[in-house]
């Protein structure tokens, strides 16, 4: 069994991701979304556009992320794919930005396994996040993160939630996915 703890978007429904992104948010026309950035909050102890705890927003107090945390998994990319497109130079700094924040992740998760993930949306910038792993290892000397693609979800046989969101069967397909990554990198 993998235990895991799940960052909320709201602190009070542990049940919803937080909708994030490396360096843009969803963004309909292509313009720059600064708003949802992970980065920003990575180090939180969430997010939340409500009021919070008796009006003290989350996202202003600090996130221990505790030294028994044995594997961090990251999915970014698919809001980020609004912005970046097919463009060379904003894939860069996709790339540039995942490594920064492979940084921060690996200095708040000393010991754990890192898996970087993308796919089930879409995968556009899987090779730039890719790149980013790849180049994170060469300046650093850690090995101990590995980056795997997931397979795009079949809307017509799995269902669609809201806005082309993955369907409750595609999210367990896709943890059955993970899960096995986990387990077998792992050795468990």
């Amino acid at each position: 069994m993998i235990k895991y703890q799940k960052r909320g978007r709201c602190c009070e429904d542990k049940k919803a991701a937080y909708c994030g992104s490396i360096v843009s948010g969803y963004t309909p026309d292509g313009s720059k979304n600064e708003a949802d950035l992970v980065a920003n909050y990575y180090e939180k102890y969430c997010f939340t556009k409500a009021d919070g705890f008796g009006g003290v927003k989350p996202q202003t107090i600090g996130y221990d992320h505790g030294p028994d945390v044995d594997a961090v998994v990251i999915n970014l990319g698919t809001n980020d794919a609004t912005y970046t497109g097919a463009n060379a130079q904003r894939q860069q700094e996709y790339t540039d930005k995942y490594v920064e924040f492979l940084k921060v992740v690996r200095n708040k998760n000393p010991k754990a396994r890192i898996f970087c993930t993308l796919g089930t949306m879409g995968n556009t910038l899987y090779n730039a996040m890719q790149n980013a792993v790849e180049r994170y290892k060469a300046q650093t000397g850690d090995e101990n993160i590995t980056a795997f693609e997931l397979p795009l979800q079949d809307q017509i046989a799995d269902g669609v939630a809201v806005n082309g969101h993955p369907s409750e069967k595609t999210h367990a397909k896709a943890a059955d996915l993970v899960s096995q990554k986990i387990k077998t990198d792992m050795g468990w």
